[in-house]
């Protein structure tokens, strides 16, 4: 999938309002430059994997839920297939399987929901 950055700046948008949070404020939580913050915002940018989970972070939130605001999905917490992999990916055992598996799980949590 060819990352949209649009649709990743709506989405940390959208997140950082809902927490009624200042793009200086989500800077500072998640230790990511302002200006960095408002370029993922304007779509100028798109986070790579180490400032998603920073900013998942400074949003007090997984970096699952994250990504799944990013794909328009919403996440329960008894999702837990998704859970595990996340906790695989950030621990860094092995960041390529558990991406896949991360995906895996959000297209069969989509596809459930489709039906």
């Amino acid at each position: 999938m060819i990352p949209d950055n649009k649709r990743m700046g709506m989405a940390i948008r959208r997140l950082r309002m809902q927490r009624d949070l200042q793009q200086n404020e989500l800077a500072a939580r998640a230790g990511i430059d302002a200006s960095r913050i408002s370029r993922y915002e304007k779509g100028h940018e798109f986070p790579d994997p180490a400032n998603q989970m920073k900013l998942a972070a400074g949003l007090s939130i997984t970096w699952a839920e994250l990504i799944a605001e990013y794909e328009g999905l919403e996440i329960s917490v008894n999702e837990g297939r998704v859970h595990e992999q996340v906790v695989e990916y950030e621990s860094g055992k092995s960041h390529e399987r558990a991406a896949r598996h991360i995906a895996e799980a959000l297209r069969i949590i989509s596809d459930d929901r489709g039906k």
